[in-house]
């Protein structure tokens, strides 16, 4: 577990806490945690990172920090007792590689986006289109289970997506987190390999 305090730039009026984790040694994902926090109780928005999870207190109250530590204490203690998938008994690796028409339904409206995905192995990497720019992915796949990540937006709203779901031959679909401002589902669509 490491931890760092980035005191506030020029656009923040508050320090960031970083928390970060081997998920090897803890058998869990930024993201698992993340929705854990998010859809537990009470509910907790944090800002989901591909290594980790932010915390920007400039809307919290007095007491506040206990409860969002006692919570985040108790949720990474009960992970430490989950017992790791062996590289033996691991499924292989789902093959996501190719061109992908992306969906998003937020609360509010949906977006079409597309994505190329490279795969090594259980790493993938490739590039992101939205409407207004291009971007890298980041990821990885585990059996039929698939994260990745993208950095969406402009200059200060920079706003990290991370993707997890569940692939099923030409289609996956699963839940994007949006860092504090929540949630959305996703479904994608294998266009070319």
């Amino acid at each position: 577990m490491r931890t760092e305090i980035r005191q506030p730039g020029v656009a923040n009026v508050a320090p960031t806490l970083f928390i970060s984790w081997d998920e090897e040694v803890l058998h869990c994902t930024p993201s698992e945690i993340h929705q854990e926090l998010y859809y537990g109780e009470p509910r907790i928005a944090l800002h989901c990172l591909p290594d980790g999870l932010s915390v920007m207190p400039f809307m919290m109250e007095a007491g506040d920090d206990e409860i969002v530590a006692k919570r985040l204490q108790d949720i990474l203690r009960s992970k430490l007792v989950r017992e790791p998938i062996s590289p033996e008994e691991a499924p292989p690796p789902a093959n996501v590689a190719g061109t992908w028409e992306v969906h998003t339904q937020y609360i509010l409206g949906k977006s079409v986006h597309s994505m190329n995905l490279r795969q090594d192995g259980n790493a993938l990497s490739g590039s992101y289109r939205s409407q207004y720019s291009l971007t890298e992915v980041k990821g990885k796949v585990r059996g039929q289970e698939v994260k990745f990540s993208v950095v969406l937006g402009f200059e200060a709203n920079m706003v990290e997506y991370v993707y997890t779901g569940l692939v099923e031959g030409d289609t996956m679909s699963g839940t994007v987190t949006l860092g504090e401002y929540g949630s959305a589902q996703w479904t994608a669509r294998r266009v070319s390999c």
